[in-house]
């Protein structure tokens, strides 16, 4: 297939990029549920088939968090001979525009929140039509209000004000391609009742 940046290029609509984004949410989840952290999440870490197919690929900096890590994945026998604590807090890792700020920060502790924020970059990218650099421009954003605003949420500098799990971005997104309102929106009751 191709990467997802060139993919952006194309002439696709906003329900075709919502709809690959969802996957990616999809496998980032499945990742964060057996404790794998990507930490490089971006358009050209993705790949999208001729056939809808959606690969999240390069995983050369991804983390581990023990709490959250599943059995057999510490049983492995590869992994025991990588010092992983410092893959996670010692030294910076990610893209520039894609990397959460807490990222850029040494000695401090980077975990799955870091990939909600570079999921939220990628929305982004897709509602403002660019790459996002240093300072993102909301107002350059177009679209649903609703994509807006979770957009926002997921890309708030402050780590407990973002989606707390991949899960709940990912609900998020689908709740708006299934026609419903989203929590980050804060719709009225006549909104909801509409929706």
């Amino acid at each position: 297939g191709q990467s997802y940046e060139d993919y952006l290029k194309d002439n696709h609509t906003l329900q075709e990029n919502i709809d690959i984004l969802i996957k990616i949410c999809e496998a980032v989840n499945f990742a964060h549920h057996r404790g794998i952290i990507h930490f490089d999440i971006k358009p050209d870490n993705i790949q999208v088939s001729d056939y809808g197919e959606v690969l999240l690929c390069d995983w050369g900096l991804a983390g581990i968090a023990y709490e959250s890590c599943s059995q057999s994945l510490l049983d492995d026998d590869i992994l025991k001979q990588v010092d992983l604590s410092q893959s996670i807090d010692l030294y910076f890792k990610g893209t520039a525009g894609y990397a959460a700020p807490e990222m850029w920060k040494k000695r401090t502790h980077r975990d799955h929140l870091c990939d909600i924020f570079s999921l939220g970059a990628v929305l982004y990218q897709i509602l403002s039509k660019k790459q996002p650099g240093e300072n993102l421009f909301f107002k350059d954003m177009h679209g649903p209000e609703a994509l807006k605003a979770v957009c926002k949420k997921a890309l708030s500098q402050e780590k407990e004000k973002r989606y707390q799990t991949a899960e709940e971005f990912l609900n998020e997104l689908l709740a708006w391609r299934n026609g419903f309102a989203t929590k980050a929106e804060e719709a009225s009751f006549a909104t909801t009742f509409k929706l």
